[in-house]
């Protein structure tokens, strides 16, 4: 008995869940292609960034993030765009009872793509976030000095007043007592660069203050 003829597979056209799923599959390569690229460029300006002269302020860099931000949020426009392609050319093929090959590797590619270009987003963002926030502080007088307290100092004290004056260290807003000079009494203190130091003289109401700046310095308390 002859075997019945198979009939033809329906032209492309008349396949929109071929369609469908071949544009989504070739849309999610090309951004799952572009995927290291962005995340090299990415990494690239944040090391630039980090290593930029203080002449690139904080707003600017903002700028360059935001930039960042615009294009990251397109590809992952598009990626979602795949993705909505995909399940179209699901839906499509199962109405139609045809073959849903293209259209479940398009989906399949597409939810990739999408899930690479979100994380790339946030850990871009990120370390966007911490590049600025260490380049603040790093610029920050306040910063500065606080890296300048490693390195230890000799403050030499002379007391050229006719009243007895007490010696402190300031901590924050905090006076530590030290020691107390007579008048004409001279007091060797070992500190470190950019410490602030107080003396009250007695007699007197404003105190006087005095910051470390050199490895040995001399305070003529007058």
């Amino acid at each position: 008995m002859a075997q019945p003829a198979l009939a033809p597979e329906p032209p492309l056209e008349t396949q929109p869940g071929r369609q469908w799923g071949r544009i989504a599959f070739l849309l999610s390569c090309f951004l799952i292609f572009l995927f290291p690229l962005m995340g090299a460029a990415g990494f690239a300006g944040i090391v630039l960034g980090a290593l930029s002269t203080p002449v690139v302020d904080e707003h600017t860099l903002r700028e360059y993030v935001l930039l960042g931000k615009l294009v990251l949020y397109c590809l992952i426009g598009a990626a979602a765009l795949a993705l909505v392609f995909g399940l179209l050319g699901l839906r499509s093929a199962r109405l139609r009872r045809q073959p849903a090959g293209w259209a479940v590797a398009g989906t399949s590619v597409a939810v990739i793509a999408l899930v690479l270009q979100v994380l790339l987003l946030l850990l871009l963002v990120q370390g966007a976030e911490d590049m600025i926030r260490v380049k603040k502080d790093w610029y920050d007088p306040a910063f500065k000095r606080n890296e300048k307290s490693k390195i230890p100092a000799v403050l030499t004290v002379v007391n050229e007043t006719d009243a007895p004056a007490s010696l402190y260290w300031l901590t924050g807003d905090k006076e530590v007592f030290y020691c107390k000079l007579n008048p004409g009494q001279r007091h060797q203190q070992f500190t470190f660069l950019g410490h602030t130091w107080r003396a009250r003289i007695e007699g007197k109401e404003k105190p006087l203050e005095f910051e470390v700046a050199t490895e040995e310095t001399m305070w003529s308390l007058r």
